[in-house]
């Protein structure tokens, strides 16, 4: 009888060894364009610069960043280039601590920013409304931003 419970354990303690988890196997993360699109509105949201030079330099160094550990997906850009857009749009309008030829690099950064959206928008067909309902924004106070860059976009 012992050694039948002897041969027993030795089996047991085989098939364990055969199922143990692969510590080296390679882990994935769940990831959706929601999580994306909210990893780079804070990534920019989380920039707090009053310079118009300033900020455009530091939304390029986080767009750098995630290119070079190749975090950069479609939701994370726009994600970002929406926050982006909308806060340098303030900071022009507000003026503060800025130049004239720095609120002409701010109008520039602004286009480019809502170009960079609407092209990762349109590969997801994804209308306005529903965007700023995925991004937890409020579109009723998005949608001013929407129209005032489409309509610079489309000046003829």
């Amino acid at each position: 009888m012992k050694k039948i419970l002897l041969i027993m354990t030795m089996l047991t303690c085989m098939m364990s060894v055969c199922f143990a988890a692969d510590l080296d196997q390679p882990m994935e993360k769940k990831v959706t364009l929601k999580t994306e699109i909210a990893r780079g509105s804070d990534a920019i949201g989380n920039i707090n610069d009053y310079s118009v030079l300033k900020y455009t330099g530091d939304v390029t160094d986080v767009i750098d960043y995630n290119q070079q550990k190749n975090k950069d997906t479609d939701g994370f850009y726009m994600g970002a280039y929406l926050i982006a857009l909308i806060r340098m749009d303030m900071l022009i309008e507000h003026k503060m601590y800025n130049r004239d030829d720095e609120l002409k690099l701010g109008n520039d950064a602004c286009l480019l920013y809502y170009k960079e959206f609407r092209k990762r928008q349109e590969q997801y067909n994804v209308d306005d409304k529903t965007f700023c309902d995925v991004a937890s924004l409020n579109y009723d106070v998005v949608k001013p931003y929407f129209d005032k860059y489409w309509a610079k976009t489309h000046q003829n």
